[in-house]
This record gives structure tokens, C-alpha cells and sequence, in this order.
């Protein structure tokens, strides 16, 4: 009862789902620091400070909304840096899903399908609905707080996950298939 309460209290929504984003894109900047480390890619550089200069914005916003928006924006930088750290053989150019178009964004939903299903039920098994959310709004059919937990965990886990599969060549583009109407 008290997960549903916390649900219609907007200033609580607002606080936790600060705490989300802010270790989401605190992860994400770590990833590409560790990556980066070797390469020494300047725009990669340049992209991890874009992204470190949205931390006081966003704990200053007052709405969800606008807090999703300096979200957006630390994901494009985001995802923009990796894709200059993702070998030329497997191709990626930024972020797409639904379905995704390339093989690195489909080892990513792959990955962000598998750990949302784990954490949905790690928060059944808490007691816990995974349909009641507090960032992600309700959908039908959508486990929204099952997709807040999932923030903070995505770079962490899936993504390093898959940076590594690529760089060490454990997955290669021939590892892929192609049905005949993305041909």
C-alpha cells in the first residue's frame, strides 16, 4: 500500500526519480572513462564533460519531464561516445530499438530485456508491483518500476557486457542473422 501512496506523492516521484537518473548517467560516465582510458578519443572526451555538465540541471529540475529531458540528452552524448569506442566491424551509430537495426543495438535490447525480467522479479519476490512506478509512468502491460531499477543497472551490466563481447571479438558480425525483410 504504501509503494501505491508513494505513487501520487509527485514530490516523492520527483526526489527518487532524481536519485535514478543521477546514478544512471554517473554509470554511464564511468563506462566511458574506462573505455576511453586506452583510446584516448578526444571527442569521447569531450562527450563525457557534455555529460558531467548536466548533473546540476537536472538535480535543479522541478518536473519528471523536464528531468527526463537533461536525460535525454546525457543518452545522446552517451551513446554517441560509445559508438566512437564500438569497432567498425559491428556497425552502431547511435541508439534505435523496436525492433533495433544493427547487431550492437540488438545485443543492447536483448540485454535490457533480460535484466528487466530479472529485476521484475526480484521485485515480486520483495512483495513489491512491478507495474507501480514512480519515474516511468504507467502503461498498460508495462512494468514501470521494473524499468525504473533498470536505469541505473543498464551501463553497469548490459552495456559493458556488450562493449566487452565486441571489443574482444567474442561476437562478430557473422554471429548475426538477418531475416529477409530488414535485407
Amino acid at each position: 500500500r504504501k509503494q501505491f501512496r508513494l505513487g501520487e506523492d509527485s514530490a516523492f516521484c520527483l526526489e527518487i526519480s532524481k536519485k535514478i537518473i543521477s546514478a544512471k548517467i554517473n554509470n554511464q560516465t564511468v563506462l566511458l572513462k574506462r573505455y576511453n582510458r586506452i583510446r584516448q578519443n578526444q571527442d569521447v572526451e569531450n562527450l563525457i564533460q557534455k555529460i558531467s555538465l548536466l548533473h546540476n540541471p537536472l538535480e535543479r529540475s522541478t518536473t519528471i519531464p523536464e528531468l527526463l529531458g537533461f536525460e535525454g540528452m546525457a543518452a545522446r552524448h552517451y551513446f554517441e561516445a560509445l559508438a566512437k569506442m564500438v569497432p567498425e566491424a559491428i556497425k552502431f551509430s547511435g541508439r534505435n530499438r523496436m525492433p533495433p537495426t544493427d547487431e550492437f543495438n540488438s545485443l543492447l535490447s536483448y540485454g535490457y530485456t533480460i535484466l528487466l525480467y530479472e529485476i521484475f522479479t526480484a521485485i515480486e519476490n520483495k512483495g513489491l508491483n512491478p507495474y507501480a512506478g514512480y519515474l516511468h509512468k504507467d502503461k498498460r502491460g508495462h512494468p514501470a518500476l521494473a524499468s525504473d531499477l533498470l536505469e541505473e543497472w543498464r551501463s553497469v551490466i548490459i552495456d559493458s557486457l556488450v562493449m566487452n563481447m565486441v571489443l574482444n571479438f567474442h561476437i562478430q558480425p557473422n554471429d548475426f542473422e538477418r531475416d529477409n525483410a530488414s535485407r
